[in-house]
C-alpha cells in the first residue's frame, strides 16, 4: 500500500530527528557542566591571588597553579556561558570583570592591584554561587558579617567594595520574579545597605541578615505547625523566626528511631548542662572539638548515631555565630553532597544523615551568668570508619583519576568544605565520607587534598582544577 513507505520515511525522520535532539541535548547539559566547573575554578584561582596580596595565601603545597593560558580560557568559558539566555542577569557584570581583569597593571602597589582584582573575584564568585542554587544576597551579607573573621588585609577596601557589591546583587535580585513582599524586603534593605553600609558594625549587618532570611508571609507556617508541640520548637525563646526557618527542613523526623531515646534523656534531664551532666546521662564523650566547642558524644540507646553538641555552660561561639546555625549548614551541606552523589552517580564518596534535634526548654540549665540554653542538638548518622594511617596510605597509594574526577565534581558545587584526609576518612564500605559539612563562604577548597596525594595524582588534580574539570 502507497501508505507503507510513507510511513517508514516518516518513522525514519523521527528517530534521526530524536537521536539529533538527543545528542544536541547532552551536549547542552554538557556546556552547562563545563561552564559550572569552569567558574568554580575561576573563583578558586581569584580568591587565591587576591590572597596571596596579603600574604595569606594556602601554604604552596595546598595551592594549584594556573597558567595565562588556562586562566583565560577559563575567563572565555564563563563569558560564552553568560551569554546564553538563562544566565545573562550576569552577562555585562562578567564581561566588564573579565575586561577589567585583562588591564590590571600586576606592577601597580597591591593595594592598587586588590582593588582592581577584588571586584573581579566578586562577579566571578556571586555567578558561580548562583549556578549552584546558593543566594547571592546572603551570601554578600554574610561576608560583610564576618570581614573581620577573615582577614584584617585591606579590610576598609573589602567593606567598600562587598557593599558595592551588595547593592548590585540585591538590585539584580530585584530584577527576577518576585512576590510583592519579597520586594518590599529587598527594597528596603538595599536602602538600608546602600545609605548606611558603609559605616555599619558587623552586628548591624548580621541584624539586616536576619531580616532578609525571615519573613512575616512564612512559606513554612504551615510547617510550623507540625512541630508546634515538638519539644518547644515553636515557641522556643532562644531561636528567632529566621532560625526557626533555617532549621526546620532539617528537623529529626517524629517517628525517626532515635527520637525516643533522645525524649526519653532530655524530657527527664538536662543532660547538656556540663560535663557531669552528660556523664549522669550514660553519654560517652568521644571528642571535644576546639574551635567549634562541640562535644561529640555516643549512647548504648542508639549505637548507630552520634550527637553533637555544645553545652550550656560554654559561652564562646565560633566565629561570633551561634551554635544553631552552624548545626543547619551542616544538615543542609550533607543534603547537598547527598543530592550531588545521586545526580551524578558518585561511586567512591558518601556523606552521613544529618538532622536537628529541638532540645526541651524544661528542664533548663541553673539561671546564671555561667549558663547559656543551648536550642538544638545534632544527630548525625554514625560512619564506620578504618585506622587514620590506612585512610592516609589510600589516599596517597590508591587513588586514582576516577576517584579524583568524582571529587572535583562534588567540590567544584559547594563553598568551602575541609576535603582533608581528617574530614574524608576512609570507611569499611571502602568509599571516602564526608563527615565535615560545616562550610564557610569562599571558593572551591581544592588546594586541601593536594599534600596528601601521590605526585602522579596530583599532577592530574591540578589539571582538573585549572582547566574547568576536563
Amino acid at each position: 500500500m502507497p501508505w507503507r513507505p510513507l510511513m517508514k520515511r516518516l518513522l525514519t525522520f523521527c528517530f534521526t530527528l530524536f537521536f539529533t535532539f538527543s545528542l544536541c541535548a547532552k551536549n547542552f547539559f554538557s556546556t552547562d557542566e563545563a561552564s559550572q566547573n569552569a567558574a568554580a575554578s575561576l573563583t578558586y584561582y581569584l580568591e587565591q591571588l587576591c590572597l596571596s596580596l596579603s600574604d595569606e595565601q594556602n601554604a604552596p603545597f595546598e595551592s594549584v597553579s594556573f597558567s595565562e593560558d588556562d586562566v583565560m580560557e577559563l575567563w572565555q568559558t564563563v563569558e560564552s556561558f553568560c551569554c546564553r539566555e538563562t544566565s545573562q542577569t550576569y552577562a555585562q557584570s562578567i564581561s566588564n570583570a573579565f575586561h577589567h581583569f585583562r588591564h590590571i597593571d600586576f606592577k601597580q602597589p597591591k593595594e592598587e592591584i586588590f582593588l582592581d582584582l577584588f571586584p573581579c573575584f566578586l562577579e566571578v564568585h556571586s555567578l558561580w554561587l548562583t549556578s549552584i542554587n546558593e543566594d547571592a544576597v546572603e551570601a554578600s551579607l554574610e561576608a560583610l558579617t564576618d570581614l573581620t573573621e577573615e582577614s584584617k588585609a585591606f579590610l576598609n577596601q573589602k567593606k567598600y567594595l562587598l557593599t558595592m557589591h551588595a547593592c548590585n546583587q540585591i538590585q539584580n535580585k530585584l530584577a527576577t520574579t518576585i512576590h510583592d513582599g519579597e520586594k518590599n524586603k529587598l527594597l528596603n534593605l538595599l536602602n538600608w545597605v546602600s545609605t548606611s553600609g558603609m559605616d555599619a558594625s558587623e552586628g548591624k549587618w548580621q541584624k539586616w541578615k536576619n531580616y532578609y532570611n525571615s519573613s512575616e508571609k512564612d512559606p513554612l507556617k504551615a510547617a510550623l505547625k507540625f512541630s508546634a508541640h515538638y519539644n518547644d520548637f515553636q515557641k522556643n525563646p532562644k531561636l528567632s523566626s529566621s532560625a526557626r526557618k533555617k532549621l526546620m527542613p532539617y528537623l529529626l523526623p517524629k517517628k525517626h528511631a532515635v527520637k525516643s531515646h533522645l525524649d526519653k534523656i532530655f524530657l527527664h534531664a538536662r543532660a547538656t548542662q556540663n560535663p557531669q551532666s552528660l556523664s549522669d546521662a550514660n553519654f560517652q564523650v568521644i571528642s571535644v572539638q576546639g574551635r567549634s566547642f562541640i562535644h561529640v558524644l555516643a549512647h548504648p540507646s542508639f549505637p548507630h548515631y552520634l550527637l553533637k553538641v555544645v553545652l550550656d555552660n560554654e559561652l564562646r561561639k565560633k566565629r561570633s555565630k551561634p551554635e544553631w546555625e552552624w548545626f543547619a549548614r551542616r544538615c543542609e551541606y550533607a543534603k547537598k553532597v547527598a543530592d550531588l552523589i545521586d545526580k551524578h552517580h558518585i561511586k567512591s564518596f558518601t556523606v552521613p544523615k544529618k538532622w536537628v534535634y529541638p532540645l526541651p526548654l524544661k528542664p533548663s540549665p541553673p539561671s546564671s551568668s555561667a549558663y547559656k540554653q543551648k536550642p538544638v542538638a545534632l544527630v548525625v548518622q554514625k560512619m564506620n570508619l578504618v585506622p587514620y594511617q590506612e585512610t592516609l596510605d589510600t589516599w596517597r597509594n590508591q587513588i586514582g583519576q576516577e576517584q579524583l574526577k568524582e571529587l572535583y565534581t562534588i567540590v567544584s558545587r559547594l563553598s568551602k568544605v575541609s576535603i582533608r584526609p581528617d574530614n574524608l576518612p576512609l570507611t569499611t564500605s571502602g568509599k571516602f565520607a564526608f563527615v565535615d559539612t560545616e562550610y564557610v563562604r569562599g571558593s572551591p577548597s581544592y588546594g586541601f587534598i593536594r599534600p596528601y596525594l601521590s605526585k602522579e595524582m596530583r599532577v592530574y588534580w591540578d589539571r582538573l582544577v585549572s582547566k574547568g574539570g576536563k
